[in-house]
């Protein structure tokens, strides 16, 4: 039976046991367990590289403007900056890691690795670690093989989700599997891979999710950028044979710790840090007003549905939608229409056509209205 990835530790030791690489490991792993083939898994990878690298190229050449107006082609302002702050391959690092997390916040086609929020940091850091040391990409397809087991014992013993572990969890997950992978295409060794990855969460621990008006734009973006750098510096120390002192293991497991003990408003529910600050807030309003359609007064009495924790419930006609608002709810952030829309009018993850009616309360001035929704989500005060 292989191995099922529940700890660092026993990574090691099996493949020492084994006398099998960490690469091969996650290969019987997807074998066994996922029943792919391994023909299959090298060619699932092989088109996860090209859509990473084509989202890297996307961020550079195109218009990246998303929706919101907060991501206006940042990525190209770096890369063709005249002034280099350290060199051009670090210049290159910061905007390919920018440029296909813009293609992530503008709607277009990433590999979420190991979440779409944290999309830019593994093509960042791979695409430049291949240009700089001419890497085949067979071997890249293999550190990406790595990152993965990386990955799945992060997800287990603590967690991937900024909604479950704060930011730490994702883009300290992806910075993690960034280092590792690059110890492995300069065939650094397994104690050297771990130590890298230790290290990396040493330096991500304890950062919350606060993505401003919900979109994961801002800070989002720029963290995917400082992540890719973080990976690097990691990526290094772990190289020079400089202990992590704490086992990597010990540093997931202390991951996991915070993220259980992280208030709930700085894990991805827009409530806290960035997105409470004044700016943040004005951002809010102005982004998520533009995307309902507020609806005659005489309608809120008789079409209600209330959202708690992300499910709907209808309510039907009630008396008083408002004030069952303004005891339950406080705020509100955008998320996928199709997540939460109920409407059977609503198909195939398409808004038009859509007449579900939802009662929102709006934070200015304590405001509410019945509405049409595109883009929006609730949070009790239970939560």
């Amino acid at each position: 039976m292989g191995f099922l990835f529940d700890s660092f530790e026993g990574w090691k030791k099996y493949c020492d046991t084994n006398n099998v690489s960490l690469v091969q490991a996650v290969i019987d792993y997807e074998i066994e367990q996922k029943g792919r083939t391994e023909e299959k898994i090298w060619d699932g990878l092989g088109q996860a590289w090209d859509v990473m690298k084509d989202a890297v190229r996307t961020g550079l050449e195109e218009d990246m403007i998303s929706r919101s107006g907060m991501i206006n082609n940042g990525a190209k302002k770096v890369y063709n900056h005249k002034v280099t702050v350290l060199s051009k391959e670090f210049q290159n690092l910061i905007s390919r890691a920018l440029a296909a997390k813009e293609v992530n916040s503008c709607m277009g086609r990433i590999v979420a690795a190991p979440t779409a929020g944290a999309s830019g940091i593994m093509p960042g850091v791979l695409y430049t670690v291949q240009e700089i040391h001419d890497i085949p990409d067979k071997k890249i397809l293999e550190a990406m093989l790595l990152a993965a087991g990386i990955a799945l014992i992060m997800e287990q013993k603590a967690s991937i989700s900024g909604a479950v572990g704060g930011c730490q969890a994702e883009t300290g997950t992806a910075a993690a599997m960034g280092a590792g992978a690059i110890v492995y295409c300069l065939d650094g060794n397994t104690n050297q891979i771990f130590n890298a990855v230790a290290i990396t969460i040493q330096c991500m621990l304890g950062l919350v999710c606060d993505p401003v008006a919900g979109l994961v734009e801002i800070p989002c973006v720029v963290r995917n950028a400082s992540a890719a750098a973080i990976a690097n510096s990691s990526a290094q120390i772990g190289l020079a044979n400089v202990s992590s002192v704490i086992p990597v293991d010990e540093v997931v497991e202390a991951m996991g710790e915070i993220g259980s003990s992280m208030e709930t408003r700085y894990k991805e529910t827009a409530l806290g840090g960035l997105a409470a600050t004044k700016t943040g807030q004005a951002i809010s309003k102005r982004v998520l007003i533009s995307d309902i359609e507020i609806l005659p007064d005489e309608i809120r009495e008789y079409s209600f549905t209330k959202f708690i924790n992300g499910k709907s419930e209808n309510d039907g006609p009630c008396g008083s939608a408002d004030e069952h608002i303004k005891n339950n709810f406080t705020a509100w952030r955008p998320k996928a229409h199709s997540q939460y829309c109920s409407s059977n009018r609503c198909k195939q993850n398409r808004h038009e056509g859509c007449h579900t009616h939802y009662s929102i309360f709006f934070p200015n001035g304590h405001k509410f209205a019945t509405v049409r929704c595109k883009f929006f989500f609730l949070t009790s005060k239970s939560v």
